[in-house]
Order: C-alpha cells, then sequence, then structure tokens
C-alpha cells in the first residue's frame, strides 16, 4: 500500500498534435507530501523532454491560453 507508479501522459503541440509522450516512474522518491502523483513526479520530467523535442523537430508553439478556447471550439472532431 506504500509502493507507487506515477505516470503523466501529454502531447504537442495542442492544435495538432505530432508527438505524444508517456513518463512513467517507478518508486519515486519521497519529496513530501503528493510526491507520488503524476504531475509531481513525473510533470517536470515531460517538460524537459517535450521542450527538448519541440526544438529538434521544429513544433510550432501552442496558442496563448486566451486563444485556445476559441479554436477548440471551431475544431472537428
Amino acid at each position: 500500500s506504500h509502493h507507487y507508479t506515477s505516470t503523466f501522459v501529454g502531447f504537442l503541440p495542442m492544435e495538432s498534435p505530432r508527438l505524444c509522450i508517456a513518463v512513467v516512474v517507478d518508486e519515486p522518491a519521497k519529496r513530501g507530501a503528493g510526491s507520488h502523483f503524476g504531475g509531481t513526479a513525473c510533470g517536470p520530467i515531460f517538460q524537459q523532454i517535450a521542450r527538448e523535442a519541440a526544438a529538434y523537430l521544429a513544433l510550432p508553439p501552442s496558442l496563448p491560453a486566451t486563444n485556445q478556447a476559441a479554436t477548440n471550439q471551431t475544431a472537428v472532431v
């Protein structure tokens, strides 16, 4: 009951995904309350990988948060 596997999955860029990244950490280090949750244990790892992969692949940046709602309304699913 005290063993954890943390996961975080994300994709980029948001408007037209070209890359999906999954980060899995078996037995994340205990660094305080909630440190075993995916966003806390895996989020920073995802961020670093995503930054470097986006630069390497020359992926365009996502729209600012203020424009995302308008984009989502017109998206075809």
